[in-house]
């Protein structure tokens, strides 16, 4: 038993170094918060991808995820569908910094190897140097 101790313990202190709280990543670059979100929105994950985004952008998450409720079981299929072959898609994200709090980024790739077209989703850096999502809605056109 007494041999079991010191290996016990060293894998226990092990394990909790290397654990994360939920919803936390490591030191976050952009590139990896946005790839996470991209993933997690298509997935329907929204409670894991409103982690990743602004406070503002939630209120667009809960739209999303209640207009997913809406739809019949069959469209929520259809859809649910066209996200996995999307997903399957979206390999890299590449970020262009364009300050010190804002990043554009855009994922990776088509079957020619070229970044989706409009595929481009702005980050800004929180107050606790993370990188969230930012969401808008495209504006209405006038009438």
């Amino acid at each position: 038993m007494r041999l079991y101790l010191p290996f016990l313990l060293s894998l226990f202190l092990l394990s909790t170094a290397c654990h994360r709280p939920p919803g936390k990543l490591k030191k976050e670059r952009p590139e990896s918060v946005a790839l996470h979100f991209m993933h997690a929105f298509l997935d329907g994950d929204f409670e894991k991808a409103e982690q990743l985004s602004t406070p503002e952008s939630k209120e667009i998450l809960v739209f999303f995820e209640q207009t997913l409720n809406a739809v019949t079981e069959s469209e929520q299929k259809a859809m649910r569908a066209e996200a996995a072959e999307n997903k399957k898609r979206i390999k890299t994200a590449e970020c262009e910094l364009l300050s010190s709090q804002e990043a554009l980024c855009s994922f990776c790739c088509d079957q020619a190897g070229q970044k989706l077209s409009g595929s481009q989703m702005r980050l800004l850096r929180q107050e606790d140097d993370s990188w969230k999502v930012v969401l808008e809605l495209p504006e209405a056109p006038d009438l």
